[in-house]
């Protein structure tokens, strides 16, 4: 694939993404009302197909968007197939291309997140294999000589920050070196055996088990004991088949009482590997536990909303309530201020990020505790800060360093009579899309 974009002063974005979903309408949606040229949209299927390579279709200025590549089995399969040899050589048996390929990708259904995960690290190791093709000097097809106003390619995340970021076994020691407050957690517990003796000294124990490379809320296990009795609240549902039982994430959250059954699920999930912490109480409006989605862009909280709910689960994927943010301001006072720092101090533990999505759990009275941080915490459809939604203040955070920089003036916006818009920066205007 050739690039064939005309020269601009203007950086560009290359987008690597599932061009289907409903990340990409909304981000392409933003750059168009900021007024920048569309962004070059990259299938990850074609990509990972090796159908197309980024040192082909880059230019120096451009902007790397890497985007989840979520809401589509055909992509996420190929992740799989790419986290085979790596989990084989940890021992371990993952599911041949031959049972993949016979898979039906129902919506929703867990697989093997840790060959998922392997996969996904392989395709970021390659992103930058790309990157430095592109950077060593080699130009790419279709890149004019003079075209040289901005140098190199800036990722909106850099590759590595994304496998920490779906890395809770990184994160959490990063965010606990850094003097974050965090759940206790323990590592490295293989099955519900491992994880009871491990706590033996606790009569009552309230745990929270959640995938090392897990995310939405899939296979996480809110698991308590108290004495003989034990209880399980989980997001996954068990479907028996001919084959063995299936996995699948749930809206609804299922309670689990015997603990044969507990111990099976608890165990099929270490295999993948967990991290598992303290179930801290938190902090309620309106009868429901709720906690933080907090979005810092470019070293700064921009977007907050509060996740509410009657369960432990309290993602917006699970149709967690949307909780004000300045309820919560209003609630926490003159500790608001401390809940924005902590945002912002973990979202600097990853320099090379743009945005990060924080979550924050706020204990009843108690202060915070830093649940984990996420590498595409940007889909946020509807929230909107000072009337930008989350792709929207990312574009203008770019715009803004390249002012600071002197690469380009300061930015205006101008509307003609005929309803389109356009954005003025150093004597250059770009024309809009009709409203």
């Amino acid at each position: 694939m050739a690039s064939d974009r005309p020269p601009r002063r203007w950086p560009h974005v290359v987008l690597l993404t599932n061009p289907h979903s409903k990340r990409t309408a909304a981000f392409l949606r933003a750059a168009s009302a900021r007024g920048w040229p569309a962004p070059l949209v990259v299938d990850w299927a074609d990509w990972l197909d090796r159908r197309v390579s980024l040192a082909a279709v880059q230019r120096p200025g451009d902007w790397l968007r890497l985007e989840s590549p979520g809401e589509s089995w055909e992509i996420e399969r190929r992740f799989l197939e790419l986290g085979i040899e790596p989990l084989g050589q940890e021992g371990e048996h993952p599911l041949s291309a031959g049972e993949l390929l016979r898979c039906a990708g129902s919506r929703g259904e867990i697989h093997r997140p840790r060959q998922w995960y392997l996969g996904l690290c392989r395709a970021l190791d390659r992103v930058e294999v790309e990157l430095a093709e592109f950077q060593s000097g080699e130009r790419p097809l279709g890149a004019e000589s003079g075209d040289q106003t901005f140098r190199d390619v800036t990722c909106f995340i850099k590759p590595r920050e994304v496998a920490v970021l779906f890395d809770k076994g990184a994160c959490q020691p990063l965010f606990e070196q850094s003097g974050l407050p965090i759940p206790p957690f323990r590592l490295n517990l293989t099955s519900y055996d491992a994880i009871r003796h491990a706590y033996r000294d606790r009569q009552h124990a309230r745990l929270m088990l959640k995938l090392r490379h897990g995310f939405s809320a899939i296979g996480a296990v809110a698991l308590e004991w108290n004495g003989a009795r034990v209880r399980a609240i989980t997001t996954t549902e068990r479907v028996a088949t001919a084959e063995g039982d299936r996995l699948f994430l749930s809206k609804r959250v299922h309670h689990l009482l015997n603990e044969v059954e507990i111990a099976s699920l608890v165990d099929r999930f270490a295999l993948e590997g967990l991290i598992v912490e303290d179930w801290l109480p938190k902090d309620r409006i309106d009868g429901q536990q709720y906690d933080v989605r907090a979005l810092v862009i470019d070293g700064q909280l921009r977007h907050v909303v509060g996740r509410g709910s009657a369960s432990p689960f309290t993602n917006l994927n699970l149709d967690g309530n949307r909780i004000d943010a300045s309820r919560i301001a209003s609630r926490l006072g003159e500790r608001w201020h401390d809940a924005r720092k902590i945002c912002e101090w973990a979202a600097g533990c990853f320099p090379g990020a743009l945005t990060v999505g924080v979550d924050l759990l706020i204990r009843p009275n108690q202060g915070f505790a830093l649940l984990e941080a996420n590498a595409f915490g940007d889909n946020l459809p509807g929230l909107l800060e000072g009337g930008e939604d989350p792709h929207g203040a990312q574009l203008r955070a770019i715009e803004q360093r390249m002012v600071s920089s002197g690469q380009i003036q300061d930015v205006t916006v101008e509307r003609h009579a005929d309803g389109v818009e356009s954005r003025r920066t150093g004597g250059l205007a770009f024309a809009g899309v009709p409203r």
